[in-house]
């Protein structure tokens, strides 16, 4: 009886575990909330455990049982988790990837992608959107689990900051526009430089002012 009692107990606490991780099904960063620091302009430091959400771009914290987002991200100068910095900007949080004169950033962002039900009339696709409208509306964005009727497509951006101007980098295209006065392309088929792959843009970010 003892064992079986154990045994229970331990099958509760791998349940109890499981159901804290279940939130990395795609819409949050982390597979579990973590320990951060938060650093504030006026020099304050905070603790807190805390997570991202890649649907709602905001930082998100569990108070009384309930998924917060911090507001006011305009008194943040950065926030650390488990040794990543971000950094707010334009309302949103980037992840610094490192680099010097042209530092590298991430906008971790992702779709909410609904199959829908069809009504026979072709009005699945309107279905589709009232139900995702729904999710966010009703606060389930910010839950453990979305459902299944939902898949989480991630649509990540790199960043770079030329000037105290951010500029999107994810492709030759967007790279040449920040660097109007450099012919990268020669560079980037030599390197084999991959748009999606944060090495490869640190590579090239590093080397541009060396690009005729």
């Amino acid at each position: 009886m003892v064992k079986f009692r154990m045994l229970l107990t331990l099958f509760l606490l791998a349940v109890l575990s499981f159901s804290w991780a279940a939130q990395n099904d795609g819409h949050y960063l982390f597979p579990e909330f973590k320990s951060a620091t938060i650093f504030f302009k006026t020099g304050l430091q905070q603790k807190s455990d805390l997570n991202f959400n890649k649907l709602t771009e905001e930082m998100v914290f569990v108070e009384n049982g309930k998924f917060l987002a911090i507001a006011n991200v305009t008194s943040i100068d950065s926030i650390l988790i488990a040794q990543r910095k971000f950094i707010p900007v334009d309302g949103i949080f980037f992840e610094c990837e490192g680099g010097e004169k042209y530092p590298l950033f991430v906008q971790y962002k992702s779709k909410l992608i609904s199959a829908g039900k069809s009504t026979g009339f072709g009005n699945s696709q309107t279905t589709a959107v009232d139900n995702i409208s729904n999710v966010y509306s009703s606060g389930k964005v910010y839950e453990l689990e979305i459902g299944k009727d939902y898949r989480v497509l991630s649509d990540d951006s790199f960043w770079t900051l030329v000037n105290e101007k951010y500029g999107r980098i994810n492709s030759l295209k967007e790279a040449q526009k920040i660097f109007p006065d450099k012919n990268l392309k020669p560079f980037v088929k030599a390197n084999k430089i991959k748009f999606d792959n944060s090495d490869d843009l640190l590579l090239l970010l590093q080397q541009v002012d060396q690009i005729k």
